[in-house]
């Protein structure tokens, strides 16, 4: 089983974290960026991983409501992927 840890509880922009999952998660060079394409990247995984994200990536002093976001699309994403199971500490 592959397993991720993404270390982005500090990260403050939308910029930033989404440059760090582009090399963390080997997303397309092309992606856009969005939470729309996490979500269909996370979807098509083929290969039992487990992905494990900090709860403070929705604290107000990083990035609030967008961090809350990115947790709903990794949960839904693994709901969708039965070959996909986020942990959320």
């Amino acid at each position: 089983m592959k397993k991720i840890v993404l270390d982005i509880a500090e990260f403050t922009t939308p910029e930033q974290l989404h440059l760090y999952l582009q090399e963390a998660l080997s997303l397309p060079k092309d992606s856009g960026w969005s939470l729309d394409e996490i979500y269909d990247f996370l979807t098509e995984i083929d290969e039992d991983t487990t992905v494990i994200l900090p709860q403070a990536v929705a604290d107000e002093e990083h990035l609030g409501e967008y961090g809350e976001r990115l947790l709903v699309v990794f949960d839904e994403a693994a709901a969708e992927n039965s070959r996909l199971l986020v942990e959320v500490i």
